[in-house]
């Protein structure tokens, strides 16, 4: 029981630093510029460098902030214009969560080593025709290229394949099942 309880504790007292962090580390100039406060930004990266010559380093960091905004251009190009970044957090994460769902029924019946051989194949394969995929259409150059609908769902279904192989095997089996076997038995029964 004293053993459970001062491991409850440890976990606990792992918090503090996070929180003492959370409430003295300031913003980051990159935040300070998604949130529209650009002085404080420059500020911010005149203390952090040491020097009042920081103009090429905020507009790198304007020009990598306006860029990350423009990033889900697969969704876009399928349809989903403005709201192509909300549209592809929730198609992957209904991939995952479903994933999620098949592995907690399948992992006890196959074993985790079915899982990983067969999931890190398929992770293999989605990643490589991914990347084949847009290498054959954007090549070496970084000249953006115009992606048809037809294309671009391809891309996704590829993406979908990825994140669905590592929700039910890595994502799952890993954190789920094999982390919690380095827990002493003595102990496990009582956090699980």
């Amino acid at each position: 029981m004293f053993e459970l309880a001062r491991q409850r504790v440890n976990l606990g007292l792992a918090a503090v630093p996070a929180a003492i962090g959370a409430l003295i580390l300031p913003d980051t100039p990159n935040s300070l510029i998604e949130r529209g406060y650009e002085e404080e930004a420059k500020a911010m990266l005149r203390k952090i460098r040491g020097t009042d010559d920081i103009q090429a380093e905020y507009d790198d960091l304007v020009a990598a902030i306006e860029e990350a905004k423009s990033a889900p251009v697969l969704f876009k190009t399928i349809g989903f214009g403005d709201d192509a970044s909300l549209v592809s957090a929730a198609i992957s994460g209904l991939v995952n969560v479903s994933a999620t769902f098949i592995s907690i029924a399948t992992v006890d019946k196959l074993g985790r080593r079915a899982l990983f051989l067969q999931d890190g194949t398929q992770m293999l394969v989605s990643q490589v025709m991914v990347g084949t995929l847009i290498a054959l259409k954007f090549g070496t150059s970084s000249v953006a290229a115009e992606l048809t609908k037809s294309y671009a769902s391809i891309l996704v279904f590829f993406v979908s394949i990825y994140v669905a192989a590592f929700a039910w095997s890595w994502g799952l089996v890993v954190y789920g099942k094999l982390l919690g076997e380095f827990i002493p038995l003595r102990i496990s029964p009582k956090i699980f």
